[in-house]
């Protein structure tokens, strides 16, 4: 068997260790894997356009989320980050997540309604488990939080793959 064959485990398992090296570890070493993991991604992956695409949607959507969050008190960075920002390691995860997409979550990511039942649970788990490993605190309770990010996360991974279809549709792609 080929790599591309094996290439779904492989993202599967590298970017859940991208996950704990950007939440325990933090920004440097989290960026570094983030990069590397990129280089890596478009290398050897069976790299569909889609990927890239998939990147330039969330990164911007993952400022804004992580970084509005904080505004409205739901995290509190403020020991993770002096400007009191969303700190890089966390915008780091975004990049790791949109190469997902495409590759082990492709099955729910091809249905809206699925891949948001997925979204309104494991968006919020991942920052549930991302709070308690890293600096980041809650800046309200843990169940406000968790529900407000639930009602956050139910639309955000079918909206992410909207703008990318929309996106592929702009540039001429069907």
């Amino acid at each position: 068997m080929t790599l591309t064959r094996h290439y779904w485990w492989i993202n599967a398992i590298v970017s859940q260790i991208g996950w704990f090296v950007c939440v325990l570890l933090g920004n440097v070493p989290g960026v570094a894997f983030t990069f590397l993991f990129v280089v890596l991604h478009f290398r050897f992956a069976p790299v569909h356009p889609r990927d890239w695409l998939a990147i330039c949607v969330a990164l911007p959507m993952g400022v804004a989320h992580d970084n509005l969050l904080g505004y409205f008190g739901v995290l509190d960075y403020s020991a993770v980050s002096a400007s009191g920002l969303a700190p890089a390691w966390l915008t780091s995860l975004w990049v790791i997540m949109a190469l997902t997409l495409h590759h082990p979550l492709k099955s729910l990511y091809e249905r809206p309604w699925l891949i948001g039942l997925v979204g309104a649970v494991g968006g919020p788990m991942a920052y549930l488990g991302g709070v308690r490993l890293s600096g980041v605190e809650w800046g309200m309770s843990v169940t406000h939080g968790f529900l407000i990010m639930m009602a956050i996360w139910c639309w955000l991974l079918p909206l992410h793959r909207w703008l990318v279809l929309r996106g592929e549709r702009l540039c001429g792609k069907p």
